[in-house]
């Protein structure tokens, strides 16, 4: 098969369109459609998987992913006998009982968010269940996209992550009306956090992004990187 090298040009386009994609869903998340969830799963493994020789991410490509700083978020586990409580979440406490929300930047102000390098916070565990397994973000998003919806739906998911997002793996009910019940979209909404986690970064990295700009990106140079044109047109903001 013949096949073309993409410019850089072409690879800062494909990353201006993952990062829209990522902002709207991350928004239909936060107004209650956490089925999106699936959909930032899918857009994530785009720009941070690496499977040689047959996947390479867009941030592989961009040569950035192993230079730049990811915000970790996750709190740290908390003493032992409650350390199956997920590190990127909160629980919002209802009328209707709890449901699991994503941290965003509910965070002390004296202890902001410090980036770490990529493959510190792509393998750090954030979820730990009773039984002892561990679930690391790139386990949350390779599952999710490559086994429940956010690229493809697999015949045979894995055990783990069907415990964890439909058997209650946490052990965590609460009691509404005298029946108990379970809490739901713990993975989905831990899917949200390290979504924020990664668009704050690209921000950082890649502030045109997210600032004033063109419906396409600016165009680089390719030998400085430097943009060429600066007309803007405001699209979005983050979340």
């Amino acid at each position: 098969m013949n096949s073309v090298r993409r410019t850089r040009d072409d690879l800062m386009r494909q990353l201006f369109e993952q990062v829209g994609f990522m902002l709207k869903s991350a928004k239909s998340f936060d107004e209650g459609d956490t089925a999106e969830g699936k959909r930032l799963a899918g857009i994530m493994r785009v720009l941070l998987h690496d499977k040689p020789p047959n996947s390479t991410s867009v941030l592989e490509q961009l040569f950035v992913k192993n230079d730049m700083g990811f915000y970790n978020t996750a709190r740290n586990f908390p003493r032992e006998g409650m350390d199956f409580i997920p590190t990127l979440l909160w629980i919002s406490m209802g009328p209707d009982g709890g449901e699991p929300q994503p941290l965003l930047d509910r965070f002390p102000s004296s202890e902001p968010p410090k980036k770490v390098p990529f493959d510190t916070w792509w393998t750090q565990p954030v979820i730990r269940v009773p039984d002892g397994g561990e679930f690391t973000r790139e386990y949350l998003v390779t599952k999710v996209a490559n086994q429940d919806g956010g690229a493809h739906v697999d015949p045979k998911p894995d055990k783990r992550y069907v415990d964890l997002s439909k058997h209650n793996a946490l052990h965590w009910t609460f009691i509404v009306d005298g029946k108990e019940m379970i809490y739901e979209n713990v993975a989905l909404a831990c899917l949200r956090q390290i979504a924020h986690e990664l668009l704050m970064s690209l921000e950082d990295k890649f502030p045109d992004l997210f600032h004033q700009r063109t419906p396409m990106p600016p165009r680089f140079d390719q030998e400085s990187g430097a943009m060429i044109n600066e007309a803007h047109v405001t699209i979005s903001k983050m979340p």
